[in-house]
């Protein structure tokens, strides 16, 4: 195969000119004569094309030719692409086919049999489309007529039944209007005096209930009121529970001072007697010796003083604590039932007692009679009892 003829039959340009052709055949049939026309002439330049690639002898057609032509055929197939999807009507395209004939326009010219071939082929090839499309359409218009046919029949059935129904409703809602209320009328006395029963059954119940309730309320306040009272006693045996241990605590530090006090003064009493002896003195004068025997017994005995004090601190705080708690311990269940400002007006007058008279007196005195006269004062305020 020359170099020419290879060049020309093997070029992009024909692969460019398949695929206008491949989509060409894709796009459907406009429906205006003026975009049927410029279909025609978009297809004749496509047929030409084609003609060229068969009856064109490769060595009158040079690269720069075959290169503009196929750039002109590649804008060409691509708004044939836009119009199969839309984009594009076929106004649109014929810029492009122009462009393909001017390309084609530089080529050398067909013999005229040839061209005249071409182009009769073209037209033929053309003709037989708008043919082919042509009956399509006529066998698609007919399709479309037989349903067309088929849905007016079905309406016609359906239009029928309706009337036939509506026939039918109209005759039971005469009936039933006719006929049915006085059987309406019986099955709404018939119910109303079923619910009226119902409500007056349910009003009842719901008096009794309310009754209940109110029973069960005035028991709950009871009940409230107890375990207030219980809570209190609890909460004055809780407190009295604290002092008790309170006191506890006082007498364990008046055991534990008086052991210490005991201790110092049986030391200070050795170191007297110690002291006493000639081997102790060790030939001192005998008024070094008074000194240091009377200094050191009296600095000791200052110190069993102090924890002997600080003994009897505890052992009065241990016996005020303990008087408290029975104080408390003795005052609710004497309370438990009497009236609730007889109560208050006592609860007061013991924590008074307790908490402030008692206070005052013991910065005055160190006695624990105040302590026996709170509990003289308020068994003095309880009621007797029968």
């Amino acid at each position: 195969m020359q170099l020419w003829d290879a060049r020309f039959r093997d070029h992009e340009l024909w692969r460019v000119v398949e695929q206008a052709r491949s989509t060409m055949n894709a796009v459907a049939l406009p429906d205006g004569q003026p975009e049927r026309d410029m279909l025609d002439y978009a297809g004749m330049v496509l047929e030409l094309l084609e003609r060229r690639r068969e009856d064109t002898d490769g060595r009158e057609v040079s690269p720069s030719m075959l290169v503009a032509t196929q750039s002109a055929a590649s804008n060409f197939a691509t708004t044939l692409g836009y119009v199969q999807t839309g984009q594009y009507t076929w106004q649109q395209v014929v810029p492009a086919v122009d462009d393909v004939v001017t390309a084609l326009g530089q080529w050398p010219p067909l013999k005229l049999s040839r061209y005249m071939s071409g182009i009769s082929a073209a037209a033929d090839s053309f003709q037989q489309r708008v043919l082919n499309a042509a009956d399509a359409v006529e066998v698609r218009a007919e399709e479309i007529r037989s349903s067309l046919e088929t849905i007016a029949s079905k309406q016609a059935e359906v239009e029928a039944a309706v009337t036939n129904e509506k026939q039918r409703i109209t005759e039971a809602i005469a009936t039933f209007t006719s006929t049915g209320n006085e059987a309406i009328r019986e099955w709404t006395q018939e119910h109303d005096d079923a619910i009226n029963e119902r409500a007056a059954v349910w009003d009842a119940a719901l008096a009794a209930a309310q009754n209940e309730a109110d029973e069960h309320r005035e028991r709950m306040s009871q009940y409230e009121d107890k375990s207030r009272k219980v809570l209190e006693a609890v909460g004055v045996n809780s407190t009295a529970t604290d002092f008790g241990q309170y006191a506890k605590e006082q007498g364990e530090a008046a055991d534990t001072w008086r052991q210490i006090a005991a201790l110092v003064f049986v030391v200070a009493g050795g170191w007297f007697i110690a002291s006493s002896f000639p081997w102790f003195t060790d030939g001192a004068d005998l008024w070094e010796s008074a000194v240091a025997r009377l200094g050191v017994t009296a600095a000791v005995a200052g110190v069993g003083a102090y924890a002997a004090r600080e003994s009897s601190q505890h052992r009065k705080e241990a016996r005020r604590a303990k008087l408290v708690q029975l104080v408390l311990t003795a005052l609710e269940p004497f309370l438990a039932n009497l009236p609730a400002e007889m109560q208050d007006e006592i609860r007061a007058e013991a924590a008074r007692s307790i908490f402030v008279l008692n206070a005052e007196a013991t910065v005055e005195s160190e006695s624990a009679d105040g302590y026996l006269e709170v509990m003289k004062s308020l068994v003095g305020k309880l009621p007797e009892r029968g």
